[in-house]
């Protein structure tokens, strides 16, 4: 496989913003697009770095809205700005159906990145960031999708139906 074969797994945009509701109404506004905002669940042994997330899709691709819990130390605080108006890319996430490192491996991409934030997005899919501002200037996520988060992604304003 060439490398270029990872930019065919991209899959959305992530965003940063101090004020979920204010961010999609930009979207909406400028780009009619529609979102199915959520909450992560909050337990005590996975306090989520988030209060806010929102999804829409535009096309094929998918914008990813994310509101910070600025109460707790995470990768997403130093994008937030006072204004609620403004809205900052934050990374570029790339769906991946094995394995993320697996996946590179296999790909012929030699990655070697700090991985700041990885886990489990409520038993819908796994996620790891990797820090690869020096390089690129943004986060990258990889993220590992199986049937229930097809399903709950299935459920995206804007989404083509074909695309699971």
């Amino acid at each position: 496989m060439m490398k270029r074969d990872l930019f065919n797994s991209f899959f959305h945009f992530g965003y940063i913003t101090k004020d979920i509701d204010a961010a999609c109404d930009i979207y909406t506004k400028k780009f009619g697009a529609k979102f199915k905002i959520y909450t992560p669940k909050v337990n005590l042994d996975n306090i989520s770095p988030v209060q806010h997330i929102a999804f829409s899709y535009i096309g094929n691709t998918m914008i990813k809205i994310i509101e910070p819990d600025l109460a707790q130390n995470s990768i997403f605080n130093e994008y937030v700005v006072e204004n609620p108006k403004v809205i900052r890319l934050h990374h570029l996430g790339y769906l991946m159906m094995n394995d993320y490192q697996k996946t590179l491996k296999q790909l012929g991409w030699n990655l070697e990145y700090d991985i700041p934030l990885k886990g489990n997005f409520e038993n819908l899919w796994e996620f790891a960031y990797a820090d690869t501002r020096k390089d690129f200037g943004h986060y990258t996520e990889f993220i590992q999708l199986d049937e229930v988060g097809k399903d709950f992604l299935a459920d995206i304003p804007g989404i083509k139906k074909a695309m699971f």
